[in-house]
This record gives structure tokens, sequence and C-alpha cells, in this order.
């Protein structure tokens, strides 16, 4: 399964840069047992975002909006564990890679189990382009997603994989 890379910035001068960032306190009050159960990634959606089936052939579970969504929105972080195998992501559907600006690996982060990740593993990529409608953002060792147009009610969340056959 492809694993997905973004430049890290390791420098010491780094702009600051102002975002807003959809939280996952905009969800429901979750307690510590919802949290850790096998059901904990879908309960961290905000109040309007839904899991249902994937409109992509193969697919299974999928994000999708129930409102409008505009551009130069971000989500996250994307939560995972910790990798620092290569030989463990490459085993995984769910990881990111992390890397320095000089291209060198920082670390991957892993969203395979339910318990120890958020909603944003349900995003799914698309083999196309034209139907992506997020793309990944690194910032310092984390992935957020972006907006990258406005999203209709009901619309699936994707982004791009030109990793993917």
């Amino acid at each position: 399964m492809p694993t997905f890379t973004m430049p890290f910035d390791d420098s010491k001068s780094v702009r600051r840069v102002w975002i807003r960032i959809q939280k996952e306190e905009d969800n429901d009050d979750l307690s510590s047992t919802q949290l850790l159960s096998s059901q904990r990634a879908k309960r961290t959606c905000p109040r309007w975002i839904y899991c249902a089936k994937s409109r992509i052939p193969g697919a299974s579970i999928a994000v999708f909006t129930s409102k409008l969504l505009k551009p130069n929105t971000f989500f996250g972080p994307y939560i995972g564990i910790r990798l620092q195998s290569s030989r463990k992501a490459d085993n995984s559907t769910y990881v990111w890679t992390i890397e320095y600006s000089n291209g060198k690996i920082h670390s991957y982060i892993d969203a395979i189990g339910q318990t120890k990740s958020n909603w944003l593993r349900y995003v799914n990529c698309t083999c196309t382009v034209n139907q992506e409608n997020l793309i990944p953002i690194q910032y310092n060792s984390n992935i957020f997603y972006k907006t990258i147009r406005i999203i209709q009610p009901n619309e699936e969340l994707l982004v791009y994989s030109k990793n993917l056959k």
C-alpha cells in the first residue's frame, strides 16, 4: 500500500502560520470508555462529519460532511501510533510518512488501530485528481487535511494519491 510523504521542516526559522483547525472537541462528550472502544475512531467525528459506506468501488467505510465546507478548512491532526520502522509501516494501509525537509524519514503515523486513531483514518484515497477535495499538509511532525474547494453536503472527503493503481 502507498505511504504518503510530506516534507518536515526541521529548520529553526519556522514562519508562524495561523490556521483554523477542526478539533476533536467539536464532537459530543466522549467518556474514556468510549474512547477505548473499537468504535473510538468513528466517535471522534465532529457533529457534521459522519461515517458511511464509501462510493469508491472496493472501499468500505468513508467520511462525509453533512454541511458545506469552505476551501482552506483544516482537520487534524491525524492520530495514530508513531513508528520508526519502515517494515512495520509497510504492512499498514493507514500510514503517513513524516520527513525532514532534506527528505530523510523522521517517523511514520499508523492509524490502523481503531482504538488509537481518530476519524481521519477513514478519509479514502482516490485514483483521480479531479475527485480530490482534501490535501494532506505536514506541519511539524503532524499531518492535517486541508479542503481545496467547496465540499457539498453528503460529499465524501477524498485525498488524491498518484501512488495508487
